[in-house]
């Protein structure tokens, strides 16, 4: 249970760099 809940965590903060980091480059480009 423990590691599905970290496993979780790095999807949204994986979710959440994405988002904010390469969506916007891509629009400024």
């Amino acid at each position: 249970m423990i590691k599905n809940r970290i496993e979780n965590n790095i999807n949204t903060l994986t979710a959440d760099i994405s988002s904010d980091k390469i969506l916007p480059t891509l629009k400024i480009e």
